[in-house]
């Protein structure tokens, strides 16, 4: 049988979704929301994985920089007649 690459290893070789530019966009997404006075994000479909009610990023390592950077992530999920699943950054204050 011919070996063929995963999917998840055919995504960690996209530099779009490795974790330097994730963060990097999300920078730039939370500095123009905040600009506008919002105090969370809701995070772009395609930076995330979302399967059996757990959503998390495609990127090892983007979770745990933004809680370094004291943001709060939290996974959201609307069931309806689909289900749609994303993740909210915070930065609200307690």
């Amino acid at each position: 049988m011919t070996s063929i690459i995963t999917a998840a290893e055919a995504r960690s070789l996209d530099p779009a979704l490795q974790a330097p530019a994730v963060l990097d966009r999300l920078d730039k997404m939370i500095r123009e929301a905040a600009c506008r006075g919002a105090k969370e994000l809701r995070v772009p479909r395609d930076l995330v994985e979302a399967s059996s009610y757990r959503v998390r990023f495609w990127a090892s390592g983007v979770s745990e920089a933004l809680k370094e950077a004291g943001y709060i992530i939290t996974p959201r999920i609307h069931n309806l007649e689909h289900m749609d699943a994303w993740l909210e950054i915070s930065w609200r204050t307690a």
